[in-house]
């Protein structure tokens, strides 16, 4: 009888023991890294999960940290809105291709919430396991024929696992997986920058806020319009298989960029849940913070959706 080793090892060989779906094109994934003969199948998705969270808290703090400071450091006007927006996109530049591969970088929830909606993220992290086999987890389509398939034996639904015809499929829920380090990431980041700079009120002109003349009907426009403009970005060069992915990181980072110098002296130039809700718990002030919730999330779905209409086949 073969030993679990060589079952794990055989099957690694010939579909992967684990699916990435740190690539936002549904269906497209690659194989965790680690030697899987070294893993169990349970570690295997375990790592896999872990990798995205662990990725999603670094990222978002980084992210937050150098954009947040950047405003921190301009309080005596030694950077500028130029330079405010250069630290801001030059960094998600970075990020994204020193991350991209783990979890797709999206460091901002409205990305997250958005892409979920198009069905360009799986809902769910699945995890598959046979009787005295370790089959490969599947991609994104596999599991959709997984959920539906009928079973002949009684089913048992218990804390997201379903039990079926010798199988036990696990689903770990992905969104929190992304939504929650993106939250932490931001806050701890902005503790870290209340700390370097003598406590909580000195890290207030790191909110985003609007004042007079600006209504808050124009703040929801402004953000919405930007979020939209910076999500429908991300779909053409991060998820289109006719994209060149190399560029995707330009793209994204230049047009935030842009799009901070344009409305960063009006609102704040949030486009992110995160980012705005990271200053606001540590300093105190929730004053308008939710349009910086609502109007991102309904600009990122929006943009979704243009363009897969887009996307329809002739």
């Amino acid at each position: 009888m073969a030993s679990i080793t060589s079952l794990v090892s055989t099957n690694s060989s010939k579909n992967g023991i684990v699916a990435d779906f740190s690539s936002m094109e549904e269906g497209k994934h690659g194989v965790f890294r680690t030697p899987m003969k070294e893993l169990s199948p349970g570690a295997a998705t375990f790592m896999s999960a872990f990798q995205k969270i662990v990725a999603e808290l670094v990222g978002t703090y980084i992210f937050i940290f150098v954009g947040c400071g950047s405003a921190l450091v301009d309080r005596e006007r030694t950077l500028t809105i130029g330079g405010i927006a250069m630290a801001w996109g030059l960094s998600l530049m970075g990020l994204i291709y020193t991350l991209g591969h783990f979890s797709g970088a999206h460091f901002n929830p409205a990305v997250t919430i958005a892409l979920a909606a198009a069905r360009k993220l799986p809902l769910l992290h699945p995890q598959v396991r046979m009787r005295g086999a370790y089959p490969a987890i599947t991609d994104a389509k596999h599991l959709a024929h997984l959920r539906t398939r009928k079973c002949e034996d009684p089913v048992h639904r218990s804390g997201g696992m379903r039990r079926c015809e010798g199988r036990r499929y696990e689903y770990l829920p992905q969104v929190p997986m992304y939504v929650f380090p993106q939250f932490l990431g931001s806050t701890l980041a902005c503790l870290t920058l209340s700390v370097l700079f003598n406590h909580q009120g000195d890290i207030l002109p790191t909110l985003t806020q609007y004042k007079n003349p600006v209504t808050d009907f124009e703040a929801i426009t402004w953000e919405f319009i930007m979020t939209l403009i910076l999500m429908f970005v991300i779909c053409g060069a991060a998820t289109d298989d006719r994209a060149s992915k190399e560029q995707a990181g330009v793209a994204i980072g230049v047009t935030l960029l842009f799009e901070v110098l344009i409305a960063g002296p009006i609102t704040g130039a949030s486009m992110n849940p995160a980012r705005s809700l990271g200053p606001a718990i540590v300093s105190g002030v929730y004053k308008n913070q939710w349009v910086f919730v609502i109007a991102p999330i309904l600009g990122a779905m929006t943009a979704t959706g243009i363009y897969s209409l887009l996307r329809q086949p002739k």
